[in-house]
């Protein structure tokens, strides 16, 4: 392998030495992972399509990353943290009032392309990584839930709308929230088109085709919110969400 050069940018074939060559050359990764996976969403490219892309030995990608796997966990990761990061801002905006308006914010995960896309993959992701790097992956994820749920009680507990409810003072949000990521992810699922049925849109298997991701994401994130609001000391919350969506009683 060539050495460095003078420069402060290492090239496709020498080795990052310094710190921030190290960031520039992980960012290039991450960037050329990115352009494959929006390019065929269905299919998680290769290790080796990744280094081709920015220009790398298959070996070299390894030192950065593990795996292919902790390749898109780290841009999933870096979704999620762009979507909370914007709700958590725009609740202290005082122009954002009411329930219509946290049900649209938590629908904002839709500006972070690789977030749903990903999301669906979770399971085979983290299959790919050490017993110590899924740790801290969980770690990390399960405090950015923790501190966007606590925003999104002290909004309700300070708002003077319609989402003012003793129950942000009694119940956790973060129920709700989890509920919220998996209800998305499930229904952007059941929402795509697989590539062999693109072209074939009056399919009586195509399922994409009889239900909206929008409309059904905002009536189900609807009812999760209204229940967790609703729901009193002596009510919990998922029972308050069954009777809602089965009229049980």
């Amino acid at each position: 392998m060539n050495k460095e050069s003078g420069g402060q940018v290492a090239g496709a074939h020498q080795r990052a030495r310094q710190p921030k060559q190290k960031e520039q050359r992980r960012e290039s990764i991450l960037a050329a992972a990115t352009e494959l996976f929006l390019s065929q969403p269905q299919q998680l490219p290769t290790a080796a399509q990744i280094a081709q892309r920015c220009g790398l030995a298959k070996g070299t990608l390894y030192l950065y990353f593990d795996s292919k796997e902790a390749i898109y966990l780290s841009l999933l990761e870096q979704a999620i943290a762009g979507w909370f990061e914007r709700v958590q801002r725009e609740l202290r905006r005082p122009q954002v009032e009411g329930l219509e308006a946290l049900v649209e914010l938590l629908l904002s995960c839709q500006l972070q392309p690789l977030l749903l896309p990903l999301a669906s993959l979770t399971l085979t992701l983290e299959n790919g990584l050490g017993n110590h790097d899924l740790l801290a992956y969980r770690t990390r994820q399960k405090q950015r839930f923790k501190q966007t749920a606590e925003a999104i009680q002290q909004y309700c507990r300070t708002t003077t709308s319609n989402l003012s409810s003793p129950s942000a003072a009694v119940h956790s949000a973060l129920p709700p929230l989890w509920q919220s990521y998996a209800q998305l992810i499930g229904l952007w699922q059941v929402t795509q088109t697989p590539t062999q049925l693109a072209r074939v849109r009056q399919s009586p298997i195509n399922l994409s085709s009889a239900v909206s991701f929008d409309e059904s994401s905002k009536y189900v994130l609807t009812l999760i919110w209204q229940s967790w609001l609703q729901a009193g000391p002596d009510k919990s919350q998922k029972q308050g969400l069954v009777q809602q969506l089965f009229g049980r009683r």
